[in-house]
């Protein structure tokens, strides 16, 4: 498609140039031939009158010419001649008897005036007279016309050819912003796809294992509950985190959230820093949280999101490093930033990111920031990532809470909130 179309541009300014090249070729062979008709018929209406003149002598002068324009008679001397002539012909006329001189009175002459042609000869005569004629050939009064229609091809050709490559450019810019909308709508369709798969995946294991994980769970509280045993109380929290992670599962696989309503955000956000920063110790990473910000979202669902965002910052520091967190509210928007100061993706990999089961760590699933960017997305925002310098940043985006309920909210953190 892209080649034929480019050719097939090409190719119309191409002939519209040709078209408008023989077009004003045609009209200016033809202005030429006309004016040279114009000038021949002159010099065919100046030998008449001079043989005329030499054929009937003084007789002639009583009659006028019947060529408009046309001057002549016969005279004994120059001065008659040129005194018979306007004022711009004497040089031409001058140069003509000067030529007649010096051949026995025979001559012609041609030369160009201000908007015409002057057409002269001169012929001896009865006696020691000369008989002479000339006429100044005026272009054809349709002559200017002829040669605007010329500059208006010419104009159109070029504007034609102007056109012909805009339209290229223009052309050749909508196809490569198609063919890369076309790629991203492919990579979209092809990640809804695998998505599309994994969520009949989870479904079926979510069916499978979540009713005996919890047969298993409940009855290993009640031994608890009995008889009090590390061993057991690890194998319970393990099974919470199999079925954690049956959820995470669900949520990527496209699970509908749970109810919606106005969220403080930052205190949110202060309460998972808070619970994170004894693990976050024992690695020598600290955690900072600051900012304001009320959202319409899904606590439980949000609060997850979070936790596998500064899970990873934590993971990514150095020792002795610090995640910076800060909610800022923008308007329509909830923005929670998580910065960190680690050694980031790798830049050829960074498109992979929150593709599911994406991990750069040997212990990871890889479904932690897929989860977070499918938690986002479900609540109308989106996750996304960034690497400036030594700085890498991951942004939260969210609705903002309507109005009053954004400000009841606002006013009962500021009451009640406090930093990590």
């Amino acid at each position: 498609m892209r080649r034929p179309l480019r050719y097939r541009l090409l190719t119309v300014a191409i002939l519209g140039v040709f078209t408008a090249a023989l077009s004003g070729a045609a009209l200016y062979r033809a202005i030429a031939t006309t004016h040279a008709q114009r000038i021949e018929r002159g010099r065919e209406a100046v030998a008449d009158e001079v043989a005329r003149l030499q054929a009937v002598g003084l007789e002639a002068l009583a009659g006028p010419s019947t060529v408009v324009g046309l001057r002549g008679g016969l005279a004994t001397s120059a001065d008659q001649v040129l005194a018979g002539v306007p004022a711009d012909w004497r040089a031409p006329i001058a140069d003509l008897l000067a030529r007649g001189a010096a051949t026995g009175g025979r001559a012609s002459v041609e030369a160009p005036l201000s908007g015409a042609h002057l057409v002269a000869r001169i012929e001896p005569s009865r006696g020691a007279q000369l008989a002479w004629a000339a006429i100044a050939v005026k272009p054809s009064a349709t002559l200017q016309s002829w040669r605007m229609l010329v500059f208006a091809l010419t104009i159109s050709a070029l504007l034609l050819v102007g056109n012909a490559l805009y339209a290229l450019v223009t052309v050749e810019g909508h196809l490569v912003e198609a063919r890369q909308i076309q790629e991203r709508l492919g990579r979209e369709l092809a990640r809804q796809e695998r998505l599309a798969a994994l969520g009949r995946v989870v479904a079926g294991v979510a069916h499978e294992v979540r009713n005996p994980l919890a047969s298993i769970k409940l009855r290993l509280d009640l031994a608890m509950t009995a008889a009090p045993n590390d061993a057991i109380a690890h194998a319970s929290a393990e099974i919470t985190r199999l079925d954690r992670l049956v959820a995470d599962l669900l949520t990527v696989s496209g699970r509908p959230l749970g109810p919606l309503r106005p969220v403080n955000v930052a205190a949110l956000l202060r309460e998972r820093v808070e619970a994170l920063s004894p693990w976050a110790e024992l690695r020598r990473v600290a955690i900072r949280a600051a900012g304001e910000g009320v959202a319409t979202a899904d606590a439980d669902a949000l609060g997850r999101a979070l936790d596998n965002l500064l899970r990873n910052a934590v993971e990514a520091s150095p020792e002795g490093g610090v995640v910076e967190t800060v909610t800022v509210a923008d308007g329509a928007h909830v923005i929670v930033a998580v910065e960190d100061r680690g050694t980031g993706v790798p830049a050829p990999r960074a498109s992979e990111l929150f593709e599911p089961f994406f991990t750069t760590k040997p212990d990871g699933t890889g479904l932690g920031l897929a989860m977070s960017r499918a938690i986002a997305r479900a609540h109308g925002g989106d996750v996304v990532y960034a690497r400036a310098g030594v700085v890498t940043r991951f942004e939260l985006t969210i609705p903002a809470a309507a109005g009053a309920e954004t400000a009841a909210a606002a006013a009962g953190a500021r009451a009640g909130g406090g930093a990590a």
